[in-house]
């Protein structure tokens, strides 16, 4: 009976710690979406951004093509950028956002993707998953 008490609160720990790692791999994402809502609230309000599903929606919705420019996206997301690219129409920023520790972990990242022209006009956004 003993060690059956054993077996079943190791069982019961281990368990556990499966859930919460897999919780920790997988549904946890950076930056959390109060964190983005906080960088954007310049050019969208926080209840508003709070609403909306997703950080693409987010992302779409603050910043919407033709209205902003490259300095506008990188004064609020900054410390994603991943990287610039000169282009013949202008230039294209590549952002990071909604990365959790397992798309981390093997180099898999939603990727934004935003398109300026020569005057730094945001003209085109994508979205890679």
């Amino acid at each position: 009976m003993k060690t059956l008490k054993k077996t079943v609160k190791i069982l019961s720990v281990l368990l556990l710690s499966l859930v919460l790692l897999n919780y920790v791999l997988t549904v946890l994402t950076w930056p959390s979406k109060a964190k983005l809502c906080r960088n954007v609230q310049d050019y969208l309000s926080i209840d508003e951004c709070l609403k909306m599903e997703n950080a693409v929606g987010i992302v779409q919705r603050a910043f919407p093509e033709g209205e902003v420019t490259s300095g506008d996206v990188n004064g609020a997301l900054g410390e994603y950028l991943f990287a610039a690219y000169p282009t013949t129409y202008g230039h294209r920023e590549v952002y990071h956002l909604d990365v959790s520790l397992i798309n981390y972990l093997f180099d898999n990242f939603a990727t934004y993707k935003f398109k300026y022209d020569n005057n730094g006009v945001l003209i085109a956004f994508s979205y890679d998953d």
